[in-house]
């Protein structure tokens, strides 16, 4: 490994301090010194509301030192770390928690953790390739700060800061630059490893990439996975399964959904809403089965706006439309009642996606749940009543 060019501002700092790399506007790049100088360095900048008295620093370290990325099916391998914590020891930071609530208006759930404990995250502190890209093809984020007890359903907002995100890209490309350069890794031919795995859905065998990250895969295999097998009949790991039937979920946000398996036929049929068992088959298997709606981005909003409006820090409510609102510990919006009752809910809002959300239950009596998570929206209906 060639003599790496440290900048005159590490000779500042002792070990496990922080000293500058580069500067772009209102972030930098900075490293944490190594005492072996493996240094790490990230992606840095401060917020700051001195109404409440919180000045913050927002930091993203990448993982992935390749400027490549693989060409894969699934993509779970996480790609950066996400904090956000206080540069002071005040006590009156203790009382807080800060999430990465939107993106240019859009939800966003990659990160919720409080200031000064992240072993209690309930979202990240881990980012995979779409929370990243989001984040670098953003103009600007939303950083909301809560009561420090506060979870995704039962919360009260103290306040906003709003996050200019333009010289995002150029710290973190700078950061992971060095980063190559002091790991002695060249990030033009560097890539992921990938992994290849059989999946059965209805029947169907199909051959999957997904990237994987070793450490990632022992946290999300359970015991009984590792011991006994997938359920499905083929290969693939339960979390990349249902990675590939939710493509542009988290992790956290896919914890909404369990894989529908057929145990007579071996094989997964699809996704349900529901809690999952150690396999990530669902606990209490139903005929509601889930699919993406398609060009709906607009009714996403409008299920997270008056879910947001009708339920505020309830975990869920009914509403006078015959319809029920539940905000899920994932981040998502469900809103449950009669084909006819959910579009007359929505209505209210001004959506213009009712007739592409409610055509597959267009009975009057059948019920069916949207659910709006990360930007999509999910429609589940019982599918003896669609026939």
């Amino acid at each position: 490994m060639a003599e790496v060019a440290f900048p005159s501002t590490r000779n500042t700092v002792g070990p496990d301090e922080y000293y500058l790399l580069d500067s772009f506007g209102d972030w930098s790049s900075e490293c944490l010194r190594d005492k072996a100088s493996e240094d790490v360095c990230s992606a840095a900048r401060t917020i700051i509301d001195l109404d409440h008295g919180l000045e913050l620093d927002l930091d993203i370290t990448p993982y992935s030192l390749s400027s490549r990325f693989p060409k894969v099916d699934v993509d779970v391998a996480p790609v950066a770390h996400i904090q956000i914590g206080p540069y002071s020891s005040a006590r009156h930071y203790d009382n807080y928690s800060a999430a990465i609530t939107a993106v240019d208006g859009m939800p966003f759930d990659g990160y919720w953790c409080p200031l000064t404990d992240y072993s209690s995250c309930f979202r990240g502190p881990e980012l995979n390739r779409g929370d990243l890209l989001t984040l670098l093809n953003g103009e600007s984020a939303t950083v909301t700060i809560y009561e420090r007890d506060a979870t995704p359903d039962n919360y009260t907002s103290v306040t906003q800061i709003e996050v200019d995100l333009a010289e995002l890209p150029a710290s973190l490309n700078r950061s992971r630059k060095f980063n190559a350069e002091i790991y002695g890794v060249n990030p033009e031919i560097h890539e992921e490893p990938v992994e290849l795995c059989d999946l059965h859905i209805d029947g169907i065998q199909r051959r999957i990439s997904y990237t994987y990250d070793e450490d990632f895969d022992i946290e999300n295999t359970s015991f009984r996975e590792d011991l006994w097998g997938i359920k499905g009949g083929g290969s693939c790991p339960s979390y990349v399964a249902l990675a590939y039937l939710t493509p542009e979920l988290t992790s956290a946000q896919r914890s909404i959904f369990c894989l529908a398996y057929d145990s007579k036929k071996d094989t997964i049929t699809g996704i349900q809403q529901g809690e999952q068992d150690a396999y990530r088959v669902c606990k209490a298997p139903s005929r509601s089965m889930c699919q993406r709606v398609n060009a709906a981005k607009d009714a996403g909003i409008a299920i997270a706006s008056f879910a947001a409006g009708s339920v505020g820090t309830a975990i869920g409510a009914t509403t006078v439309t015959g319809t029920t609102v539940v905000m899920h510990s994932s981040g998502a919006a469900i809103l449950t009642g009669s084909a006819g009752y959910v579009a007359g809910t929505l209505g209210t809002v001004g959506t213009s996606a009712l007739g592409i959300l409610t055509a597959p239950a267009a009975a009057p009596v059948a019920a069916i749940s949207l659910v709006a998570v990360g930007g999509a929206v999910y429609l589940c209906s019982d599918s003896e009543a669609e026939e």
